[in-house]
């Protein structure tokens, strides 16, 4: 359930979190787990909450980087590739960018998501727009949960 509080406004996170603190067995492993993460992902003056929550935002990962990034090891085909192949890789993809960046500016439309993905970001904003109606806190994290199983 942990991974459901980023979906959830910042002013909310700190209830969230007692609230599933309250619903979870007790045991060592499970407590050792808690004081890690609120070290690491509440309480961190490195890693702030509002760099981790996605509260209303549709790309929440750099999938799109390790996307590119395997793209681009993929062109090359070696790994330890002459300066000259990673040049040449390169330059076809500055390419490839500046045609996407003029078809935004001529808006044509762009790549697509995967279908899988369009509706798992339905489900989430559904869920976030009865929470901010209803206000259940447990149901909500519940069922943000069971979305992010299946990101």
């Amino acid at each position: 359930m942990c991974a459901a509080l980023a979906f959830l406004p910042e002013e909310d996170i700190d209830d969230a979190w007692i609230k599933i603190q309250e619903h979870s067995p007790q045991n060592f492993l499970l407590t050792k787990f808690y004081d890690y993460f609120v070290e690491q992902w509440l309480e961190n003056s490195t890693i702030t909450v509002s760099m981790w929550n996605c509260f209303k935002r549709l790309h929440r990962t750099n999938n799109i980087i390790e996307g590119w990034n395997n793209k681009v090891n993929a062109f090359i085909g070696k790994s330890h590739p002459r300066i000259e192949d990673v040049i040449r890789v390169l330059k076809t993809e500055a390419n490839y960018s500046d045609f996407l960046a003029e078809r935004r500016n001529l808006n044509l439309e762009g790549k697509k998501r995967a279908k899988k993905y369009i509706l798992l970001d339905n489900r989430i904003i559904r869920t976030i727009e009865k929470y901010s109606f209803d206000k259940d806190l447990k149901s909500c994290l519940i069922a943000l949960a069971n979305i992010t199983k299946l990101i």
